[in-house]
């Protein structure tokens, strides 16, 4: 006899109230479970609607540029907004602070409304591409001068004069004229070199200048000492010029 009809025969013994009590009991057990179960999965379902809900309503913070700011500009805080939008229309690399911003250059222009992003930024500490700057023709010089040029920047134009000899025998004249600035130190914003309220650097300047002006200014640099004269933005009337050779007594 297998296990089976062993099994069968001793339930025929069973009293049938016995029997049908246990299989009430089994039914119910089994009812249990499956409801333990539906209740479970029907909890982890509300539950993970209610983080998705969260997270469609969740919102971050961004910056707003609320003024036009042009390329290779200083980014002035005044020019900037936080708000909060939600998270699903946040671009992956915008700014969430406007102090990541503020001081910083701008690489390309951004419009007033528009999200500041890490690629609108400049890298800090690049190096000044002086080639770019330059028209066609022109040539970039760098020197020193003497006497305070705090007021010359960036973009300015200057007339430049040179002084030899000492006491009577002072002479000065201008030797070049209505000459672009296009770098104070390493600084070659002007924008920038405003928003430096200390410790803005006077020296080196760097001019644009011709290739025959470039040489009168290196005769300058050497022979005598040289001082700036800033011009009205809107003077461009030139002035009359020496070589620096005329300076000096036959």
């Amino acid at each position: 006899m297998n296990n089976l009809t062993l099994l069968f025969a001793r339930l025929s013994r069973v009293s049938p109230v016995v029997l049908l009590t246990v299989l009430i009991g089994l039914a119910a057990l089994v009812t249990f479970i499956v409801m333990g179960k539906t209740q479970e999965s029907e909890e982890q379902l509300r539950m993970k609607q209610l983080d998705l809900e969260a997270r469609s309503s969740a919102k971050g913070k961004v910056v707003y540029a609320i003024k036009d700011i042009g390329e290779n500009e200083v980014i002035k805080s005044e020019s900037l907004e936080e708000r909060l939008i939600p998270q699903s229309k946040i671009p992956v690399d915008a700014l969430t602070s406007a102090s990541l911003a503020s001081g910083r250059i701008s690489k390309y222009g951004i419009s007033a409304g528009q999200i500041v992003s890490q690629h609108d930024l400049a890298l800090q500490g690049a190096a000044v591409d002086y080639e770019q700057r330059l028209r066609p023709g022109m040539r970039a010089v760098s020197f020193t001068v003497d006497g305070g040029n705090i007021f010359i920047a960036p973009d300015s134009h200057i007339d430049i004069y040179a002084m030899v000899g000492s006491g009577p025998e002072t002479k000065v004249s201008p030797i070049l004229s209505n000459i672009e600035v296009l770098a104070v130190g390493q600084i070659y914003n002007k924008a920038e070199y405003e928003a430096i309220k200390e410790s803005r650097p006077t020296s080196p300047i760097t001019v644009a200048v011709t290739p025959q002006e470039a040489a009168r200014l290196m005769q300058g640099i050497s022979a005598g000492k040289l001082y700036l004269a800033l011009r009205n933005e809107k003077d461009r009337q030139p002035l009359a010029t020496v070589e620096v050779k005329s300076l000096f007594s036959k």
